[in-house]
C-alpha cells in the first residue's frame, strides 16, 4: 500500500513507513526463531518503542486514507 496511483488512490503508507514496518517484521522473525539464544533487553525495548511508534503512525495514515475515501465517495455522489 505504498504505491500511489494518480487519479485512483493515494498511498496508504510512505516508503519510510514501509522500512520501519519491515524492520519490526525482521525482529519478529528473529524473535520467534530464537530458542536457546539469550535475549538482549535493549533490543527488546527498542523493538517495543518501534512498535508503539508504528501503531501511532498507522493510525494517522489510516485517518488520512479514510479522509481521501470519504472525499472520493462524496465526489462520486455529486
Amino acid at each position: 500500500m505504498t504505491l500511489e496511483i494518480p487519479g485512483v488512490r493515494i498511498a496508504l503508507l510512505t516508503q519510510a513507513d514501509r522500512i520501519q514496518i519491515e524492520e519490526l517484521m525482521r525482529f519478529r522473525h528473529l524473535f520467534r526463531n530464537l530458542y536457546k539464544t539469550p535475549l538482549v533487553a535493549e533490543k527488546l525495548l527498542y523493538a517495543n518503542r518501534q512498535a508503539e511508534d508504528i501503531a501511532g503512525l498507522i493510525e494517522a495514515r489510516h485517518a488520512q486514507f479514510d479522509e481521501f475515501l470519504s472525499a472520493l465517495a462524496k465526489e462520486m455522489n455529486t
